[in-house]
């Protein structure tokens, strides 16, 4: 009877300990989420304002994050219109 009252005790500590993680580590990807969120929007609203909704794709991403665009689109921008969310 004690070794299955230690048994139940460690698996619910391990259970504990997993839900934790778990919840870290969404918190960490909504702040991530956000913040790409809060740039996009801003991309759109301001930066590339100029360019009409279903062609300012390029204009975005570039806004968004130089770096990036550079990395990803650079070689093979994308077309008016076009998505690609693999990408």
């Amino acid at each position: 009877m004690k070794l299955w009252r230690t048994l139940v005790a460690a698996l619910m500590i391990i259970l504990l300990l997993n839900l934790v993680d778990e919840v870290h580590a969404k918190k960490h990807e909504s702040k991530f989420d956000k913040n790409l969120k809060k740039r996009k929007k801003n991309c759109q609203e301001f930066a590339c304002a100029h360019i009409p909704q279903n062609y300012n794709d390029n204009c975005i991403n570039q806004c968004i994050s130089l770096h990036c665009f550079e990395k990803v689109y650079k070689q093979n921008p994308l077309e008016d219109g076009e998505t690609d969310p693999p990408r």
